[in-house]
């Protein structure tokens, strides 16, 4: 573009013809625009997510980055598809028994090499100790920050795939996030991700894809940011877990994300595919039975409904305290459990990386879990019989 511009620059000059000139003139101002947005871009640089009208964003294809010092610098890699994942073929293969997984950072594996997973985790141990089918592919369609209404459309656009189950991840910040966030529930429409979510493709991509539109993106991030901010004060993640279903401030948000979960239920009963959902705990949880209520509500829920659920909460608890029994001495014996937290870090430390994400080491006990219900539910043959 630079070589045709000195070109056209010098036609400019030369010639004696108006329509010639004034048509290479309107080109140079189009190409120096072109070429100082590029300059801009290369500047303040994309993201890792790139808009979407259906899902807000999503993750930008084909992208290598890294989890930065706090996770040792580990690699984070996306496939073709957007995927935290490996490459693998649209067109499913004969005999290969195929997962997807649904989910926001903590499903998705944040922190952590899409090795270290669950989803691929799985995948290694249906590998290993599977029967019956010739290959196996989990996929991880999971993203940071999304919500179940995101996750339905993505469920929607991945029946190509031909999964033979679904599990999504529910975080607790599920409830909460899409009335902070989303701009159809009332939010500003911006999260940190730093994509603007904007109905209309066209203008999605001069918004959030030029160097133009980032550079004033950049200018009203801020504002947006403490409205962000300013919303989760009322869609409080802590309270919400420590109230009930019909406190005024989170009901309704409570209505919208059972509803986005029907949805996501009927397409998989629609699509003929066994679904689970997998319940995720905030560490402040495992130990405090009165904080508890969104646990309760779910699995009420998916009895109601006769869907599938596997609570990690009990788990997590469970082999946390598995942990420490075997480690504990006598003057432990009458310990309570709210004091677990202050007494034993390390052994919360082992399986979380923070309030809700989880560890290598605690996507190893979902992975685990996850192989034992597929096997349970018979939809696939093991050749061992012991889950650990």
């Amino acid at each position: 573009m630079g070589i045709l511009t000195l070109l056209v620059g010098f036609l400019v000059i030369k010639t004696k013809f108006e329509l010639i000139k004034n048509i290479a003139l309107s080109y140079l101002i189009i190409s120096a625009l072109l070429l100082s947005d590029r300059l801009l871009l290369a500047g303040i640089g994309l993201p890792l997510w790139i808009p979407d009208v259906k899902t807000h964003y999503r993750n930008r294809p084909d992208t290598l980055k890294d989890w930065g010092e706090k996770y040792q610098n580990k690699s984070s890699w996306t496939n073709r598809y957007g995927h935290y994942d490996d490459n693998f073929p649209k067109q499913k293969p004969n005999n290969e028994f195929r997962g997807l997984i649904l989910g926001d950072s903590v499903s998705m594996g944040h922190g952590l090499t899409s090795s270290e997973a669950f989803a691929n985790q799985l995948e290694k141990i249906l590998r290993k100790y599977g029967a019956v089918y010739n290959t196996y592919q989990i996929i991880n369609t999971a993203v940071q920050g999304y919500s179940i209404w995101q996750e339905y459309q993505i469920f929607l656009a991945s029946l190509e795939f031909k999964p033979d189950f679904c599990a999504l991840g529910f975080c607790m910040n599920d409830v909460t996030e899409p009335f902070s966030v989303s701009s159809n529930l009332g939010g500003p429409g911006i999260d940190y991700q730093g994509i603007m979510q904007i109905p209309n493709a066209f203008f999605g991509y001069l918004v959030n894809e030029t160097g133009y539109g980032r550079l004033v993106l950049g200018f009203i991030a801020h504002s947006k940011f403490r409205q962000v901010e300013k919303l989760r004060e009322t869609y409080n993640v802590n309270y919400m877990i420590s109230h009930s279903f019909n406190d005024p401030k989170i009901e309704e948000a409570w209505e919208a994300i059972l509803s986005d979960l029907s949805r996501i239920h009927r397409l998989a009963d629609g699509n003929n595919i066994p679904f689970v959902m997998l319940i995720f705990p905030f560490t402040s949880q495992l130990f405090d039975e009165s904080m508890d209520t969104p646990q309760k509500i779910l699995i009420a829920y998916a009895q109601k409904n006769n869907i599938d659920v596997i609570d990690f909460t009990e788990i997590f608890r469970n082999v946390i305290l598995d942990n420490i029994a075997a480690t504990a001495k006598d003057k432990d014996a009458k310990l309570k459990s709210q004091d677990i937290p202050k007494l034993y870090p390390e052994y919360i430390n082992r399986y979380f990386l923070d309030d809700d994400h989880f560890t290598a080491e605690g996507h190893r006990i979902i992975a685990l879990r996850l192989f034992k219900y597929l096997r349970d539910k018979r939809l696939i043959k093991a050749v061992i019989e012991k889950d650990r």
